[in-house]
């Protein structure tokens, strides 16, 4: 049963009501009640089916204001915790956990309250920072720094300094927060590492384990170990893959700790490369070789994806004007193109959201269409522009509309049957062939037809058996 908003205010009044009253004493919640009607009253909305009401009605709104409810909402959020930091450090400095049965404030948030560790101990330490730099109970209700943040600087906040490091933290993300940290307390480069891992084991596997991998962590310049196995775990142990973060860590100002793992293969191949340089880097540290192989493989990316290199080709303007063909195939845009359109967005997305920001984002950008392609846009530089994987497909269903989008996506990901894509690639690989040699052709055997049947045909074939 569906309320208005009117009818729906009154009954959640009602309900609190009731709940106030039970938890008041007889003499003063006990309340006349209304005479009997004669007509049949409407059915109470349970408790549960309050979520059900504002669901349906979150689906009502319209962008605008389910935007502008979102905006109320976490400027709450960010009130409610600098008020929740401010209950913690209240109860912790008047001892009132102790009061309440429990041996800290950490165990009084776990057990009483059922917050996660990880929560507890967040909350826990920004109430106590709190505590010393009030000016972080203002910066958190007005959202302009995280427990997160806070967490991470409380052990390099001093009086001298706090007003300075608060200031560059305000509205930083974790990353930025953390280069922050490399600057306030640098940390001595890590020593270049190669060791083999453990092999891991199941208690179902079948067969050897597979080989070792190798880690390597360097960026300073010590010299690596030899390769020395790890002790076996025994045949029962089992060792979780390791968590390591995607993005090196910062140490220090320009320097970074980067962890990662390899196979056996890429273990000989830097094994190989150390040789190879050892009159350049004689003690076989894989940072700076690791660095030439970036350079190596971003050059080759560079040019591959935007057409950027050291000697570029002057663009040729009709090539440019179109990319069109006669039966409308799909070119790719040229690299003078390519290359034009990526400086000037500055290699990240071009789209720009309805109140003017831009986004930054630089990973997985492609080159979309203003003028989509299937009505009429051309591959110029005017018409190109760099978008990101989430922005390109919500281009895509303004243009073609979603339902189109979502079933052509579908399509894209369901998988084929093999007698079916199978012809077809013969049929192109046969086509290119004989187009190569100037010969016609004709459609090529069936999957079934025997091996003497699918020969070549001749270039003398009469036109009447061309396709």
């Amino acid at each position: 049963m569906l309320l208005s908003a009117g009818a729906w205010t009154t009954r959640k009044a009602n309900w609190h009501g009731k709940r106030a009253c039970a938890a008041l004493p007889p003499s003063k919640g006990a309340l006349e009640a209304p005479p009997r009607s004669s007509h049949r009253r409407a059915p109470e909305i349970p408790w549960y089916s309050w979520w059900m009401i504002e669901t349906h009605s979150l689906d009502s709104l319209s962008d605008r204001a389910l935007l502008c409810q979102f905006g109320d909402l976490v400027r709450q959020d960010h009130e409610g915790k600098a008020h929740l930091l401010r209950h913690i450090d209240l109860i912790e400095s008047r001892k009132l956990f102790a009061k309440q049965g429990h041996s800290s404030m950490f165990d009084f948030l776990c057990s009483r309250h059922h917050m996660s560790e990880s929560t507890a101990f967040k909350r826990i330490g920004a109430s106590r920072t709190a505590r010393r730099f009030p000016v972080l109970f203002e910066m958190v209700a007005r959202g302009e720094i995280h427990l997160s943040g806070i967490h991470r600087l409380k052990a390099h906040l001093t009086p001298e300094n706090y007003e300075r490091v608060l200031g560059q933290a305000k509205h930083a993300t974790i990353r930025q927060i953390e280069k922050l940290v490399a600057h306030l307390a640098p940390q001595p480069d890590v020593p270049s590492r190669l060791r083999a891992l453990p092999a891991r084991t199941t208690n179902d596997s079948i067969g050897s384990p597979p080989p070792p991998l190798l880690a390597v962590a360097g960026s300073g310049p010590t010299v690596s170990g030899p390769t020395s196995p790890a002790p076996d775990p025994g045949p029962a142990a089992t060792v979780p893959p390791p968590r390591r973060s995607p993005d090196p860590t910062p140490l220090s100002p320009g320097r970074y700790k980067l962890q990662v793992t390899l196979s056996e293969a890429a273990k000989d191949k830097l094994e190989q490369l150390q040789d190879l340089l050892a009159h350049q880097i004689p003690n076989s540290d894989p940072a700076p070789i690791i660095e030439r192989a970036l350079d190596v493989l971003l050059t080759e990316v560079r040019k591959q994806k935007t057409g950027i290199t050291d000697k570029p080709r002057a663009s040729k303007r009709a090539a440019r004007a179109s990319r069109r063909t006669g039966n409308d195939a799909r070119v790719r845009p040229g690299a003078a193109v390519r290359r034009e359109v990526w400086k000037r967005d500055e290699g990240r997305c071009g789209f720009v959201g309805e109140d003017g920001h831009r986004c930054n984002e630089t990973r997985g950008l492609e080159f979309a269409h203003v003028v989509p392609w299937a009505k009429g846009g051309d591959d110029t530089a005017e018409n190109l522009t760099l978008r990101c994987i989430a922005h390109n497909a919500l281009e895509a269903d303004r243009d073609y509309g979603t339902s189109f989008m979502a079933s052509k996506r579908k399509s894209k990901v369901a998988t084929k049957p093999l007698e079916v894509r199978e012809p077809i690639a013969q049929y192109r690989a046969y086509r290119l062939r004989s187009d190569k040699h100037g010969a016609t052709w004709r459609d090529p055997p069936s999957p079934s037809a025997s091996p003497s049947s699918s020969a070549s045909p001749s270039s003398s074939a009469s036109p009447s058996s061309s396709a």
